[in-house]
């Protein structure tokens, strides 16, 4: 157990994005470069996302090449890409507080405004610093549901670096079974 312990991680369930399943979904309250807005705070996606229309809207300029899209994975298991990015995009909570910069991937069929993504919810303190910036509101029928936007492309070093651990750990298996 020792000799594989380094490949143990604490994983904690994300349960909580389970809310978002019933009649109702939940949006966050702030502002986007000075402009009211409403975001959907998804405890289940790993990327900040933006619907193009809305970036369009704000008149943010989207960085379209190659190098500024991802490939993602949604919660029902499909796959799909980006189609750019914003950057330092300025949110508000509250009008008066000072502007947190965030990096905002471009969805074209989001059909939210925008999802804020589980490490923003969990280092702002979300859920309980704002919790009066939380609406219940009743969805539209296309709008329902968890997003759960995954970003593939973020783990494939890590995964690579797992494959190539399992590789050293059978060569020496099997050194040592030769050895017996």
């Amino acid at each position: 157990m020792t000799l594989y312990a380094n490949r143990l991680k604490k994983k904690f369930s994300k349960l909580i994005s389970l809310k978002l399943l019933g009649g109702h979904q939940d949006l966050l309250s702030g502002y986007l470069n000075g402009v009211g807005c409403s975001v959907v705070p998804d405890t289940g996606s790993d990327i900040m996302a933006m619907s193009s229309a809305y970036a369009r809207k704000l008149g943010l300029k989207i960085r379209k090449g190659r190098s500024h899209r991802c490939r993602v994975q949604f919660v029902d298991g499909s796959l799909g890409f980006t189609s750019g990015v914003v950057r330092n995009v300025r949110w508000k909570f509250r009008q008066e507080d000072a502007p947190i910069k965030c990096d905002f991937h471009i969805m074209d069929d989001l059909p939210v405004n925008a999802i804020v993504s589980n490490a923003f919810l969990n280092e702002f303190d979300v859920f309980s610093k704002y919790e009066d910036l939380i609406i219940e509101q009743e969805p539209e029928e296309d709008e329902a549901g968890i997003y759960g936007i995954s970003l593939i492309e973020k783990y494939r070093n890590e995964i690579r670096s797992l494959e190539g651990q399992y590789v050293e750990d059978s060569e020496y298996k099997l050194a040592g079974d030769l050895l017996l």
